[in-house]
């Protein structure tokens, strides 16, 4: 996931709007939110407008502690200052492909997550990928539940409720409603069924979790007495 800092609310979002036509999952936040918002499952942040960044080399330095080891770049203005605070700064001519692209190049060479790279368990939904893959299966999901599927595989093992998926899958003026994410997992699960008997995506009283066999393998462990049903059906292994 890509973390867009930035005190303008109609810039940041219009880069978060990009970077998720790209595939990318991406949220923005103003300066004062971002500290609040950073966890490790960001593997980027970007900050535009960072000369309206107080006391940059202090903030940035508070923002890595949350963010870990995850780089942070920066779109240069005409008032930046201390540049050398961030992992990379690139031009502001530069359109949102060149940026994303330059800063997987930066990921790969130094060794971090790209922030692009989203799967789990046989199931790949990377940010490059026209079509999800599944081991050596082809399955075109939309591109909302690619979004919602790619949330899911940066969440697991831990479940995401409603407001948790629209809050990182969808633009804050198009948040649709519980049912309608209902019918995007319902419309993922149905797809998915043609490789395989049970669903991708199970509901738990948490939220939503993608049913891998790691999820498979702890609840055989824990399997009850045969006359008494588990709490989901058993998913075996890919062969």
């Amino acid at each position: 996931m890509i973390l867009v800092i930035d005190h303008y609310a109609q810039s940041g979002q219009s880069m978060c709007d990009m970077l998720r036509y790209m595939g990318y999952i991406a949220v923005h936040k103003a300066p004062y939110e971002a500290l609040a918002e950073a966890n490790p499952h960001y593997h980027a942040a970007i900050v535009l407008n960072p000369s309206l960044i107080p006391a940059p080399e202090d903030y940035i330095k508070r923002l890595r502690v949350y963010l870990n080891v995850s780089p942070i770049f920066a779109i240069m203005d005409q008032n930046m200052t201390e540049p050398e605070v961030y992992d990379a700064v690139y031009s502001a001519g530069l359109s949102a492909a060149r940026i994303i692209h330059r800063i997987d190049k930066y990921c790969m060479r130094n060794g971090k997550a790209r922030p692009g790279l989203y799967g789990v368990d046989g199931l790949d939904i990377s940010a490059w990928r026209v079509t999800a893959k599944y081991y050596d299966d082809e399955i075109k999901f939309t591109r909302t539940e690619k979004t919602l599927l790619r949330y899911l595989s940066v969440a697991y093992p831990n479940p995401a409720d409603t407001d948790e998926l629209t809050h990182h899958a969808f633009n804050p003026q198009k948040i649709p409603s519980d049912s309608n994410i209902r019918s995007h997992v319902s419309n993922i699960n149905a797809k998915f069924r043609k490789y395989e008997e049970l669903p991708l995506i199970i509901s738990m009283p948490e939220g939503y979790c993608i049913y891998t066999s790691e999820m498979y393998d702890n609840i055989k462990k824990l399997e009850e007495p045969e006359d008494v049903p588990t709490l989901y059906p058993l998913k075996p292994g890919k062969k």
